[in-house]
């Protein structure tokens, strides 16, 4: 066989490959945005991150990043209320109400502790309001450099074929066809001189 059928054979195999390589990452990706709807929701997530984290390691060169922003300003807020016991509920809420266009959440608590310390009456005893860590609600899954999934058998097979190809193409040329060079066979002195 020749050694270009090897080499689109090949390119064949990578193209399948890139392919489930991007169906397996957008699988990844539809299973984190439920992930994350479920902590939006206050819906338990263990299950699910665990579930999401054996996928994406079961499938090669895929990776995910999740952020629980839910969870994390539900802590966020269980911080807010336990630094400042002296502010009442109708001050939180009008902290929240105010605060809520402020964007993303780490600008929002800051609005919302800035508004309660302005708006509020001192307490005796005032706690420090500890925040909780962004980065223990931040998860970030990678899958490993290499599976017998669909991607890593059709690398497999790409690397073979291209492989034999170069293999064919290092072979020194032989005639296939000896009898096209029959006239060039010596054949002794000219007896016409």
């Amino acid at each position: 066989m020749k050694a270009r059928y090897f080499f689109i054979a090949s390119a064949v195999a990578l193209v399948v490959a890139v392919n489930f390589l991007i169906q397996y990452q957008r699988s990844i990706n539809a299973t984190a945005r439920q992930v994350k709807a479920d902590d939006v929701a206050a819906a338990p997530t263990d299950t699910s991150m665990l579930a999401l984290q054996k996928r994406v390691e079961s499938h090669m060169g895929t990776s995910v990043a999740i952020v629980l922003e839910g969870s994390y300003q539900r802590a966020v807020d269980a911080a807010q209320a336990a630094a400042s016991p002296q502010a009442n509920a109708s001050v939180y809420a009008q902290a929240q109400a105010a605060c809520a266009k402020s964007g993303d959440s780490i600008k929002q608590s800051k609005c919302v502790t800035n508004y309660v310390n302005s708006h509020s009456a001192p307490a005796a005893n005032p706690q420090p309001m500890v925040m909780p860590d962004k980065a223990a609600y931040t998860k970030s899954f990678h899958g490993s450099s290499w599976t017998m999934d669909g991607t890593g058998i059709a690398l497999l097979v790409a690397m073979l074929c291209a492989g034999w190809g170069l293999f064919l193409l290092a072979q020194p040329k032989r005639h296939t066809h000896p009898q096209r060079y029959e006239h060039q066979v010596y054949r002794g002195p000219n007896p016409r001189l």
